[in-house]
């Protein structure tokens, strides 16, 4: 086994050789058929080059004894924002600042301490996507560009005097009164945003968005079908793929029609059928079944971010705060800060919306509240577990897809907030391999990176978790990781932690 001092090489410089030999590993990889028996698995350069029995060690390897030890690939993010404030409210930032550093800090380091070794940003620029990537221990980022629709969602929480400042806003004309004179409507079609996204040259997917206002809460201006359709159509000319925010049954039919490559978000603004009177745990209103079936048949993959519910619903968890796992992912001075009394601010903030808009709640809900604390968030994450376990049993492509942090509060920790999909995936019947695969080859497949990334086989890059216990028998047991092992560097777990 390789020393702590060793270990610890490897977390602060590349010194550590990136040829290695792991020893006596259990694969658990999926898409592969491996031995049963334990195996070594040899890497030159940060790629694997050979797995066999009793392979011969090499002088410029080092040697880590995997014994008792599962091997799986790292696994990949498809839905993040990162370089967040860490749960605080935009104006708790600036006499907080040391908080929102150490956060930044330990960011990398939580997504790779929960065994995420590849993200993929929906939002973030260039220059953050290569400074993340330049940093000694990160996961490798990838990056979307957003093209919101002009005075839609993406747009309308700037201020007017720079909300068109977005540089792959689309153009609208029917709001043309409110878009700066000297912009050129002709570079804001859709074809134009793609093809000034497609030659900025790092970004591999485009998001867009229909969003009319989350169930009534906002009126935002959505696109049509057709000019959707023209940027998925463009986007796949250009070699990307295209993901469209969709919550609602009316955004999802929009995005269907629109033959978006994407589905992201689960489906949990039922519309029309709030007040179905189904018992989601078992069955669908057969309109939704309809839509869901539509959905396969185009084949758009679909990232279900039930962390986004499932952060809301965790506000009223009183042990989250003080659980090991949160421990391990956010500095001890901002979880601190969080037990305080400006820690609660988002949960107050959704219950005095809640309370605002009485009649919102009741169509969300399709009856009158109860009072049940977080009712319509676990509505919601009720319907969107609903709506998973049927497009798994009907042959849907799902990838893991966190959106962390989807709120602005600790519930959203990076890393953990993924930890927790895979958890949640796990109650749509989907057995743990299959979540196992939604986490690496379906992803590895989405990004365009299958032949990098995604299965532990020869010629893939060497980015894998080493766990104490096999994560086929629950995925719970993700959470065993014992090394990560980065483009070949091995990493004890625990020099990731927050806590260390």
């Amino acid at each position: 086994m390789i020393s702590p001092i060793l270990a610890s090489l490897a977390l602060a410089s590349a010194l550590i050789s990136q040829d290695l030999l792991i020893r006596d590993a259990i694969i658990v990889s999926p898409n592969v058929a491996i031995s049963e028996m334990p195996l070594d698995v040899r890497v030159e350069n940060g790629r694997i080059t050979a797995i066999g029995e009793d392979l011969v060690a090499l002088a410029s390897e080092t040697e880590l004894n995997a014994a008792g030890l599962y091997l799986t690939p790292g696994l990949i993010d498809s839905h993040v924002h990162l370089g967040g404030n860490g749960g605080l409210r935009g104006d708790m930032v600036e006499e907080n600042i040391a908080l929102v550093r150490a956060y930044r800090r330990q960011e990398p380091r939580s997504y790779l301490y929960w065994g995420f070794t590849t993200l993929l940003d929906l939002t973030r620029s260039r220059p953050f996507v290569d400074h993340w990537n330049g940093l000694e221990l990160s996961s490798q980022l990838h990056a979307c560009r957003a093209a919101p629709y002009a005075n839609g969602y993406g747009m309308m929480f700037e201020p007017e005097e720079y909300r068109y400042e977005a540089p792959y806003y689309i153009h609208d004309p029917d709001v043309a009164q409110s878009i700066p004179a000297e912009h050129d409507p002709a570079e804001h079609t859709p074809e134009a945003v793609v093809g000034r996204i497609a030659d900025d040259g790092d970004a591999i997917c485009i998001k867009t968005f229909h969003e009319p206002g989350f169930g009534g809460l906002f009126d935002f201006n959505t696109a049509p079908t057709e000019v959707l359709d023209r940027v998925a159509r463009e986007a796949e000319t250009r070699g990307l793929f295209n993901l469209l925010h969709a919550t609602s049954l009316l955004s999802w039919h929009t995005a269907v029609e629109a033959r978006a490559h994407v589905m992201a978000h689960g489906l949990w603004h039922w519309d029309q059928l709030n007040g179905a009177q189904v018992n989601p745990e078992t069955e669908l209103p057969a309109q939704i079944e309809d839509l869901l079936d539509a959905t396969i048949e185009n084949g758009i993959t679909v990232q279900l971010t039930t962390g986004a519910i499932h952060g809301e619903v965790a506000l009223y968890d009183v042990d989250f705060l003080t659980s090991d796992a949160l421990a391990a992912t956010l500095p001890r001075e901002l979880i601190t800060w969080h037990s305080g009394p400006q820690g609660g601010w988002f949960r107050d903030n959704l219950e005095r919306i809640a309370d605002d808009n009485p009649v919102v709640v009741e169509n969300f809900l399709g009856h009158a509240p109860t009072g049940e604390p977080g009712e319509t968030s676990r509505a919601a994450l009720r319907r969107v577990i609903a709506v998973g376990r049927y497009l798994h049993a009907n042959g849907a492509e799902l990838v893991l897809a966190s959106d962390t942090p989807s709120s602005p509060t600790y519930t959203n920790a990076p890393g953990l907030h993924g930890y927790q999909e895979m958890l949640t995936m796990e109650q749509m019947d989907m057995i743990p391999s299959e979540v196992l695969a939604a986490a690496t080859i379906n992803n590895a497949r989405l990004l365009g990176l299958e032949d990098e990334i995604g299965s532990v086989e020869v010629g893939k890059q060497a980015d894998l978790l080493l766990l104490s216990e096999d994560p086929r028998n629950e995925i719970s047991d993700m959470g065993s990781i014992r090394w990560v092992i980065l483009d070949g560097r091995p990493v004890q777990r625990e020099y990731l932690s927050a806590g260390n």
